[in-house]
């Protein structure tokens, strides 16, 4: 008897979670072999293989691994539209299966994603995955279909209108949970904001997603007219109409000085005026793009000027919610339906910043008066977030997207 051929019929088709696994994140046939052995023979180190019982196991996952990474490959194109795969009627796949090999599919490595924040989606960021996949240890391939994906869902989102955490999970079929993921790193890349600046390098991923969670959620567009990605027009206008109020009269900023240092014991603050004016600086810049890519910069700069009073997390807290509670107070020239907008902000970026404190270091030559904040207590969020003129209103809670 001649052997002709081998056939392998697999029907319906039998996925191996594994062997998927080891396909997306770019491991070779060869290499998956080696793995599956590996594993098989460290299983049980009690049991004993002859030399003939591995070269079957090498024949046996030889055949399949071959077999299962040639149908990954035909699945590729429509893992890369995910609605066309849950419809495809050519293989036998569990409704279950295909939704867990998206799901899988669209996962990524927080490592990669952190050196892709804020980047801009094109062929040289692509071409330099070569250098992320040797600072993260990920293989190319792997980064590789990270950034398609990621790519793949931007340019799928960035100009639809509506909610972008629903327009991910229509499109690609994603989890809630998954979905909001992309949808803070797109929001991140479509406003190219700055993470790669070595001020920002001990912030990881974890960190951006926090703080784009914030943005996107209480700093967008309320409604669903316009794409989920937009800053809300009439919030980024009336901080542009705050900084007016406050820089264009000398008189507002003295009062603005006189109420907040009422509430301290000692009020020899002496560099309120400075830090007032640069936040409020930052606060109107929102309304550039370029202004909004070095927001994180603007953060822990801020942040280092306050270190540099060494001020604690409370006293962080107490500070900007003064700065709230005192806006409400002023009566020169200052718009009341203002308020609401700049609690939205500094509300916001008072929870960045208090979050990033502890890894920030003090600003070399520059301080602030002592401050004995014993007479105030409140802690963060110890006041209700106001409603902006377009209906959007802030929670007390951390968000989930």
């Amino acid at each position: 008897i001649e052997l002709v051929m081998n056939v392998l019929l697999c029907e319906p088709f039998s996925l191996e979670s594994t062997v998927f696994e080891l396909w997306f994140t770019g491991f070779t046939v060869e290499e998956a072999v080696s793995q599956r052995l590996e594993e098989v023979f460290e299983s049980d180190e009690n049991v004993t293989y002859s030399d003939e019982d591995r070269v079957r196991l090498l024949s046996l996952f030889q055949r399949d691994t071959s077999d299962s990474f040639r149908t990954f490959g035909i699945l590729e194109d429509l893992l890369c539209d995910p609605p066309k795969l849950l419809s495809y009627p050519v293989f036998q796949i569990s409704f279950q299966a295909r939704r867990f090999m998206i799901e899988r599919y669209y996962g990524f490595e927080t490592s990669v994603f952190r050196e892709l924040i804020g980047k801009k989606l094109n062929a040289k960021t692509r071409k330099d995955l070569e250098d992320v996949s040797k600072k993260t240890g990920v293989r190319l391939p792997s980064c590789k279909r990270q950034f398609d994906n990621l790519k793949t869902i931007s340019q799928a989102v960035e100009d639809l209108p509506g909610p972008v955490v629903e327009n991910i999970q229509r499109l690609f079929l994603l989890s809630k949970d998954l979905a909001g993921k992309y949808a803070r790193v797109v929001f991140l890349c479509t406003h190219r904001m700055e993470t790669s600046k070595k001020k920002l390098s001990m912030l990881s991923y974890d960190d951006f997603d926090f703080f784009a969670s914030l943005l996107l959620l209480h700093w967008t567009e309320p409604t669903s007219a316009k794409t989920g990605l937009d800053l809300d027009p009439v919030f980024v206008e009336d901080l542009k109409t705050v900084k007016q109020c406050l820089t264009n009269n000398r008189g507002t900023i003295e009062e603005y000085r006189h109420l907040f240092k009422s509430s301290f014991k000692k009020n020899n603050l002496t560099k309120f005026t400075p830090l007032l004016k640069t936040l409020v600086g930052i606060a109107a810049s929102i309304q550039k793009a370029k202004e909004v890519s070095s927001f994180f910069i603007n953060l822990v700069d801020y942040a280092e000027k306050l270190k540099s009073a060494d001020m604690s997390h409370e006293e962080v807290n107490l500070f900007f919610d003064l700065l709230v509670d005192t806006f409400d107070r002023l009566s020169i020239k200052v718009d009341k339906n203002l308020s609401p907008a700049w609690g939205r902000f500094v509300r916001v970026f008072k929870t960045c910043l208090v979050h990033l404190y502890d890894k920030v270091t003090a600003t070399p030559g520059w301080s602030l008066a002592s401050i004995n904040m014993g007479s105030v207590r409140g802690t963060l969020f110890n006041s209700s977030f106001g409603t902006s003129r377009a209906g959007s209103s802030l929670s007390v809670t951390t968000p989930v997207l």
